[in-house]
């Protein structure tokens, strides 16, 4: 795992901002126990995927130094909602599925509590990717995947938030199926092809090649 200081300097060059102010809005948010608190020298403090994912989301929403504090708060905590699993048309490797998987035509819905149990019948092993209570628990565990031997069975990985509804989901491609998790009351807008058009809402999207250089800081 990397150093404040590693992280810091990965951050300004994922985000192309000066590592001055990535600097700044670190600090506030260390200040706002939203980060690890860092030492220095030989024992400095190692970053968690949790302190990736609440400088990503400040530095993706660009609030500013006062305003980001409150805002990833509110995020992190959102909790999970539901979620549901659709299969992939066409894939070549169709004839691989189980038979069971036959006629899933259809998105099938997943409770919260499928979702948090690590049921087989959720598609996904728990040991692999387990989603999450809150949405900033669950964004790090997805860091985590792609900083693992795992990261070659996952595809078009995307974490969407709609911070002034407070809603926010993470979808990706496995095994044929496509899921999606939801968190927060606001997480049916993040899906409505309006919402870009609809004054006062700001839709931010991490699409799969930002996730994963945000996850390479964890073996800097």
């Amino acid at each position: 795992m990397a150093t404040r200081g590693i992280l810091v300097k990965k951050l300004a060059e994922i985000y192309d901002i000066p590592v001055t102010a990535v600097d700044v809005a670190d600090r506030a948010l260390s200040e706002a126990g939203l980060r690890t608190k860092s030492t220095r020298g030989r024992a400095a403090t190692q970053m968690s995927a949790e302190d990736i994912v609440s400088d990503a989301i400040a530095l993706s929403g660009n609030w500013g130094v006062k305003a980001a504090p409150p805002m990833v708060a509110r995020l992190v905590e959102m909790t999970l909602t539901n979620g549901y699993r659709e299969p992939i048309a066409g894939n070549d490797d169709d004839k691989h599925r189980q038979d069971d998987d036959e006629n899933d035509s259809v998105p099938t819905p997943l409770s919260k509590s499928l979702i948090l149990s690590g049921s087989s019948l959720l598609g996904v092993p728990s040991g692999i990717l387990q989603m999450k209570e809150n949405f900033g628990a669950s964004f790090a565990e997805v860091l985590r995947v792609l900083n693992s031997e795992h990261a070659d069975k996952f595809g078009g990985i995307s974490v969407a938030m709609i911070p002034e509804l407070v809603g926010a989901s993470i979808e990706f491609r496995y095994s044929h199926k496509w899921f999606t998790f939801r968190f927060g009351s606001g997480m049916e807008e993040i899906f409505n092809e309006k919402m870009a058009q609809c004054e006062g809402y700001t839709k931010i999207v991490l699409r799969h090649r930002r996730l994963v250089r945000l996850a390479e800081i964890l073996k800097a």
